[in-house]
């Protein structure tokens, strides 16, 4: 009970998230308005660190922190992109608003809410999508795991990014993990250290 109500949090809070973020993108906002949303986004940090706590409780693990932010991109112009991306999330306004900043910034997306859907958007489109940025909870019996595994051996060099609100074990070494919730423009640098990375890449990564 407790990780399905972490999930949902988590979902909510990146779905909010990403609201502020195109929010703030909007020329010519007040700046006191600006000001507020940048509150608002502090305020759902903290949120966040208790969604962590919760599902730290419920599963009995202790609290980590997961390295590998430093090789990052830092700099705004160095996260945009062109590249077509498959985004696969079953909660439609955590999906809707991902898209939506994803587009801001370059990216073709295509959207699936679930992992048959997500598979037949792929082989609708033959060597078009360099990127899968999934869920790991699914409302079919699939998985996001699962899915990455099936999409990776149609093309070896796919890369990947698994969102879950906790740390998973994984063998892949071309799977990056990213721990929900996010900030928008973290999300957008860790999709861009993949798409930059040629090697296989690791990486579990937390939010900053």
């Amino acid at each position: 009970m407790a990780e399905e109500m972490a999930h949902e949090l988590n979902n909510t809070l990146v779905a909010t998230l990403m609201q502020l973020s195109l929010v703030l993108s909007r020329p010519g906002l007040d700046a006191s308005v600006k000001d507020s949303i940048i509150e608002i986004e502090e305020a759902l940090q903290d949120a966040s660190d208790l969604s962590r706590m919760l599902l730290t409780f419920s599963r009995g693990e202790p609290s980590q922190m997961i390295p590998g932010s430093d090789a990052l991109p830092t700099s705004e112009e160095s996260v945009t992109g062109s590249e077509t991306i498959l985004l696969v999330e079953d909660e439609a306004v955590v999906r809707r608003n991902t898209a939506l900043c994803l587009r801001k910034l370059g990216y073709a997306v295509l959207e699936a809410c679930q992992a048959d859907e997500a598979l037949k958007i792929w082989r609708q489109n033959p060597g078009r999508i360099e990127l899968l940025l999934t869920d790991m909870v699914m409302p079919d019996s699939s998985d996001g795991l699962t899915l990455a595994g099936d999409l990776m051996r149609e093309r070896t060099g796919l890369k990947v990014i698994l969102t879950s609100g906790f740390p998973l074990k994984i063998d892949s070494a071309n799977i990056v993990q990213l721990l929900k919730p996010y900030r928008p423009g973290y999300l957008a640098r860790v999709i861009r250290h993949c798409l930059d990375d040629n090697g296989p890449h690791h990486l579990q990564i937390d939010l900053v």
